[in-house]
């Protein structure tokens, strides 16, 4: 079973949807595991539309940070 978590911080905490961003995403630094980008799945979830979400590319885990740097393909615009 997978374990879920979710980030404490965004940088940037907002983007614009149309375009491609890297997003960074921090988890607790007390994070349990050796973060390896091929171990995670990272979707943005529409907050008034849960069945629309978008998946993101992992292209860079930092454990010593415990950030995970995604690619945001774009999406219609909302609250994610």
């Amino acid at each position: 079973m997978p374990n879920t978590k979710a980030g404490i911080q965004l940088v940037p905490p907002s983007a614009n949807p149309t375009l491609k961003t890297k997003i960074n995403i921090t988890l607790e630094s007390d994070f349990p595991f050796t973060l390896d980008r091929a171990d995670f799945s990272v979707n943005a979830t529409n907050i008034s539309n849960p069945s629309y979400f978008r998946q993101m590319n992992v292209i860079l885990a930092d454990d010593s940070t415990k950030t995970l740097t995604c690619m945001f393909g774009g999406a219609w615009s909302g609250l994610y």
